[in-house]
């Protein structure tokens, strides 16, 4: 995995417009909104502008990224080529920058809807100013991820509690968060191992809450469900974010950075694998550039294949829809997860990575891009960045074009359509995957028909099989059917299967993991559902799989009355419980002997219950 973006990382409403409506707004309260964890909720019990306390309501975090610096400085100090090459005065510098422009942002931010913004670093030095822009962002509505540690010496010099304990007290704190994909970054290589790294976080996870009862911790981490295979395979298993959740039991929910293109894929289903806790979408998106000629001069430096490579774009023209649709996509993937609406879901909600175009990136050595121009300050984006296939429309990340506000803060389109989106936020009707029929397939096997039985099908639902979506047909609001071809079925694994509703705002089922298993004799053979309960199971057939194609199965009474012989020449049959007569089976204890095409012979028994 890559280190993803900056030390940090990453209008026609004016400051006057602010003014105007801030001075309508009710006095900002000295005390604290209260927010909890629960089960996959997130709680906020806000304070209101009287000073007493709402009553607890599950919170959809409907959020936005916000580093507002926008262009370079025009004589940063301590420079090497472009830009600034001390951490520490780049830091600074970010930091300065939400002073400069929440007056102008805030009012915007507030007019997409959002109800939360997530911050790098606090967003002052001085309690003054902090109090001055998180008034702002309370009085429209919207609370605050606030990241108190970057690095190592935040905790070691006790700053990160400083800094929660300047502003822990105000209402528009929705929670700390400590790190930013440190998982990928070591704290930006500010730890020598993830182990120290885990460590780290534990203690300053737990030292917070001690300071402060009333907001949860979180974390950030990237994209490493499982380390890596092949030539730039391995690393730190403690990396990895099945360790890290175990590991840091002293977080209470945790942000993912996402990118993945298009879908978020099996993300959910790999999360509850993980751990019981919630997590929000720390960043996702995509920029709105789409290159179309570039070049990787520096890939003679790194020596384990194409990713993370910066890269020089010679041509290219920035695409608006793509970004749009593709940010409401996801977002519309989230919806159909969120803890609020269901609380077996496992998500709070997202932040879109970012409100605003940011003209500094590119030059900057801080985030890797260094070197690429010598054109440093300027006042349209630069479309260089990096390639990193699967991650965007076009395999590079244009760096420069990630915000839904251009630099000037007039709307890309995908504000309006994150607008409209975040104002109409509500439960949606999902479809649901109760079980496929044949339940599995063997590997090598002939091509099938895989029927999918469920709930909330609509007639323009379609099948996502691997992420890809394939040709459907809608048999009732409870089956599907798709054709899978032997080449789907040429290799031994656990397919990701999901259902979206297109006429749903794109509401997309949890997954299910349909497998094409390896065949190792006739003892692999299986029957399901055992027993057969009428309750239960009215309507569904018994499935004898994982036989060999050309097998037969024989049913018995346990009195070795024969019932009826059933042929499965794809590796699989469906029983209908009639014997050979045509007539429905009876309850009880029923025998079976199955005999492959090389005369391999298993048995077994199974109950029918009426």
């Amino acid at each position: 995995m890559m280190k993803r973006r900056s030390i940090l990382r990453r209008g026609f409403i004016a400051g006057f417009l602010y003014a105007a409506v801030g001075s309508v707004q009710a006095q900002v309260p000295i005390q604290p909104s209260v927010v909890t964890v629960s089960g996959h909720q997130l709680f906020v019990q806000k304070r209101l502008p009287d000073g007493t306390l709402d009553i607890p309501r599950p919170y959809v975090m409907k959020g936005i990224n916000w580093q507002p610096a926008t262009f370079a400085p025009t004589s940063p100090s301590n420079t090497t080529g472009c830009f600034f090459n001390d951490p520490t005065d780049f830091n600074a510098w970010l930091q300065s920058q939400f002073a400069t422009y929440y007056l102008t942002d805030v009012p915007l931010i507030q007019q997409l809807n959002a109800n939360t913004v997530r911050v790098f670093s606090p967003v002052a030095p001085d309690a003054p100013t902090s109090k001055a822009i998180l008034d702002a962002f309370y009085e429209a509505g919207i609370m605050v991820i606030m990241t108190v540690v970057d690095s190592a010496g935040d905790i070691t010099s006790g700053q990160y509690l400083t800094s929660v304990q300047q502003v822990m007290n105000h209402p528009a704190v929705l929670m700390w968060e400590v790190g930013n994909e440190w998982n990928l970054n070591l704290y930006y290589n500010s730890y020598a191992t993830f182990g120290d790294a885990i460590t780290a976080t534990q203690a300053a996870a737990a030292a917070i809450k001690t300071v402060d009862p009333n907001h949860p911790v979180s974390s950030s981490l990237g994209d490493i469900f499982a380390l890596s295979t092949g030539t730039c395979g391995g690393g730190d298993p403690n990396s990895t974010i099945p360790v890290i959740v175990s590991s840091v039991t002293a977080v209470d929910l945790w942000g993912l950075n996402i990118y993945r293109g298009q879908s978020f894929s099996n993300l959910f289903q790999q999360w509850t694998a993980a751990t019981s806790k919630p997590f929000y979408m720390g960043e996702f998106g995509i920029d709105s550039f789409y290159t179309t000629q570039s070049t990787t001069p520096f890939s003679t430096s790194y020596t384990c294949g194409p990713n993370d490579l910066r890269t020089l774009v010679t041509a290219g023209y920035e695409d608006q829809t793509t970004q749009s649709n593709w940010d409401l996509g996801l977002w519309q993937e989230i919806q159909g997860q969120l803890s609020a609406f269901n609380t077996q879901a496992p998500c709070v909600g997202g932040n879109l990575f970012a409100f605003n175009n940011e003209l500094w990136e590119v030059g900057d050595y801080n985030v890797g891009l260094g070197g690429l121009t010598s054109t440093c300050y300027t006042i349209t984006p630069n479309p260089d960045g990096f390639w990193l296939p699967g991650e965007s429309q076009d395999g590079v990340t244009n760096e420069e074009y990630f915000g839904i506000v251009n630099a000037d803060r007039s709307l890309k389109t995908a504000y309006t359509t994150l607008e409209n989106f975040y104002s109409g936020l509500a439960p949606i009707v999902a479809p649901a995957i109760s079980y496929f029929n044949p339940p599995s397939a063997p590997v090598n096997g002939p091509a099938i028909t895989l029927t999918l039985n469920g709930s909330n099908f609509s007639s323009d639902s379609f099948v996502l099989w691997n992420g890809t979506s394939r040709a459907t047909t809608y048999l009732s609001s409870s089956q599907l059917q798709i054709s899978l071809t032997a080449a789907d079925l040429a290799q031994a694994e656990n397919v990701s299967v999901y259902v979206v509703n297109p006429s749903t705002t794109g509401a997309r089922s949890a997954p299910a993991s349909f497998p094409i298993e390896p065949i190792s004799g006739v003892n692999a053979a299986r029957v399901s559902p055992d027993p057969w309960r009428s309750d239960r199971h009215s309507g569904v057939p018994i499935t004898f799989d994982q036989l060999t194609p050309g097998s037969t199965v024989k049913i018995f009474t346990v009195s070795a009355r024969w019932v009826c012989t059933l042929s499965a020449p794809a590796g699989f049959v469906n029983w209908d419980l009639k014997n050979d007569d045509g007539k429905m089976v009876a309850s009880g204890i029923y025998l079976y002997l199955i005999t492959d095409n090389q005369g391999n012979k298993t048995t077994g028994k199974f109950a029918i219950i009426r």
